[in-house]
Order: C-alpha cells, then sequence, then structure tokens
C-alpha cells in the first residue's frame, strides 16, 4: 500500500446554534441505543430546545469536479459523499426543569465516522457551561450486575444514601467507549464532575447494533430517579415505554 496515494479522511465541520438560556445544574447525554430513556425524559415533563449541535460537510459539498474522468476517484467521491449524508446531523440540545434544577440533556445520534463523537464532545465543553455531567453508556460487563459506574473523583454527591452509591464501580476489563466514552474523557480535561452509567449489553463494542435486557434499564431509571429526587416517576414511565418496546421485539432483550 502506497501511503502516499492514501486519501485523506473528511473532517466534518460542528456548528453550534448557542442560545443564551443554557445554564444547568445538570448536563445529561443519552447515546441513540438507550433512546427509550431519553423519551422518558420528554414525556416526564415539558422541556424546550435551547441550542443545538449540527454535523456537517462543507468540504465536501463545495468540491469542484473533476476535470478528467477517473474511475478511482469517482468511486472515492461517490463512496466518500454516501458516508457523509449519514453522517449529516442535528443534535438538539433540550432543557427541562425537574424538582427545582435546570436540566439540560440531548440524544447523541449513531455516526459511522467514529472520530465525530470526540469532535462533538469538544464542541459541547467549549460552548456550553457544563459544571456536573451525567452520562449514559453500554458496555458488555462481565459479572452479574446489570449497571456499572464511572465516577470522576471530583464528582460531589448530595448529602443523603443514593442508589448511585450502590452500583459497582467500573474496573477493567470493562469499558465504555463511542460518544460517551468521549464525553468522559473530554469531561477529564476540562476537570468537570463526571458520572457515567453504563448498562449491560452485548455487542456494545460494535456501537451501531447492540442488544440487552429491558431490566437493566429499569435499574437506570431506579438510579436517575433516586438521583434527582423524581419520587419514581421516571421510573413509571420509562418501565411502561420498556413494556411496548419488549412486547415490539417478542423477547426480554432490545436489540438496537
Amino acid at each position: 500500500m502506497d501511503l502516499l496515494l492514501e486519501k485523506e479522511p473528511i473532517i466534518p465541520t460542528i456548528t453550534v446554534d448557542h442560545h443564551i438560556h443554557t445554564q444547568n445544574t445538570y448536563f445529561v447525554a443519552v447515546p441513540e441505543v438507550l433512546r427509550t430513556v431519553y423519551d422518558a425524559l420528554l414525556q416526564l415533563a415539558p422541556s424546550k430546545v435551547v441550542s443545538s449541535i449540527k454535523v456537517s460537510f462543507p468540504e465536501l459539498e463545495e468540491q469542484e469536479e473533476v476535470e478528467e474522468f477517473d474511475d478511482e476517484e469517482q468511486l472515492y467521491k461517490s463512496s466518500t459523499a454516501v458516508l457523509a449524508q449519514q453522517d449529516s446531523k442535528t443534535i438538539e440540545l433540550r432543557q427541562t426543569r425537574l424538582n427545582n434544577q435546570d436540566i439540560n440533556f440531548l440524544l447523541v445520534p449513531v455516526f459511522k465516522n467514529k472520530l465525530i463523537y470526540n469532535l462533538v464532545a469538544s464542541a459541547l465543553f467549549q460552548h456550553f457551561g457544563i459544571s456536573k455531567l451525567v452520562c449514559f453508556a453500554t458496555s458488555e460487563l462481565s459479572g452479574l450486575h446489570t449497571l456499572n459506574k464511572l465516577v470522576s473523583p471530583n464528582f460531589k454527591l448530595p448529602r443523603k444514601e443514593l442508589l448511585l452509591e450502590q452500583v459497582p464501580d467500573m474496573r477493567p476489563p470493562n469499558f465504555i467507549t463511542g460518544a460517551p466514552g468521549a464525553l468522559v474523557s473530554h469531561a477529564n480535561i476540562y476537570n468537570v464532575e463526571v458520572a457515567a452509567i453504563a448498562v449491560s449489553a452485548e455487542g456494545a463494542f460494535q456501537l451501531d447494533m447492540e442488544k440487552f435486557d429491558v431490566a437493566a434499564l429499569v435499574d437506570l431509571a431506579a438510579v436517575v430517579d433516586d438521583y434527582l429526587g423524581l419520587g419514581g416517576d421516571y421510573v413509571q414511565i420509562v418501565r411502561e415505554l420498556a413494556k411496548v418496546k419488549k412486547a415490539g421485539s417478542g423477547s426480554n432483550a432490545l436489540y438496537i
């Protein structure tokens, strides 16, 4: 393979539509695979869009056509355009108020180009004042636990007994990757308090196709409900949404 002939990857542009009312108590990030817990947040209380993060490929859009027809060049352009089209997405940042706390939350979609997760994470920390980040993840957890947590040393817990404290700490060989992994890494760089809660899943390393037990979602909801002081309402919504998805899948597991 001649490295001189290798094409450089086209780096997307991340554009942030920044609104003024984005101050928050917590910043919550949910990967697409755990959309059920995101949908439950939407149902729990009214929310509004306060900003958006757009992933686009202007370099590809403005690229001039090659004067001489070149099979390899045209094939490369065609395949690159398809991938860029799949990864051109806009992420909404929503804000809600729960238990007298302003909470910003977003759903991070699946990107074929995994570099984009790092770019989006970098943009979030550059443009928004994030004092405390809570993110959800999936991981092929070893052992019998449905949840693991990854908490930064500076993460301050409220002065009360919490279910979060009972969740086992994540240790090797368990790990998180994708959007949650990028967010945790950047939180450490920016010295932001971060807690990542991982749901046990199979195929988590593939990112685009995962299976997890419905019961694990309810366990996650119970921890979040307890931490934010939501009185059980959030757990109930997640349980109902999970039942619908379980009925649709015909098994105790959800394939995403």
